[in-house]
C-alpha cells in the first residue's frame, strides 16, 4: 500500500520539471532583451536534472521489486 506522503511525492516529481523549464525559458527571454542572469540557467538545469532522477525513482518503484 502506497502511504500519502509518496502519494504527493509521486504527484510532485514533474514538477521540478515543468519549474526548471520555466526558468530555462525566462533565460532565453532574458537573452533576447538582453538582461540575463546566469545563476537562472544554471537553476534551471539542475530543478530539471533533478526532476528526471524523481521520476526515474518513482517509475523503478512502482515497477515492484526483481525477481
Amino acid at each position: 500500500m502506497i502511504s500519502t506522503g509518496d502519494k504527493i511525492r509521486i504527484a510532485l516529481a514533474p514538477a521540478h520539471i515543468v519549474v526548471g523549464g520555466a526558468l530555462i525559458a525566462q533565460f532565453v527571454r532574458g537573452l533576447k532583451q538582453g538582461t540575463t542572469t546566469p545563476m537562472v540557467l544554471v537553476l534551471g538545469v539542475l530543478l530539471v536534472a533533478y526532476g528526471f532522477y524523481r521520476v526515474a525513482l518513482v517509475r523503478r518503484a512502482l515497477k515492484g521489486p526483481k525477481k
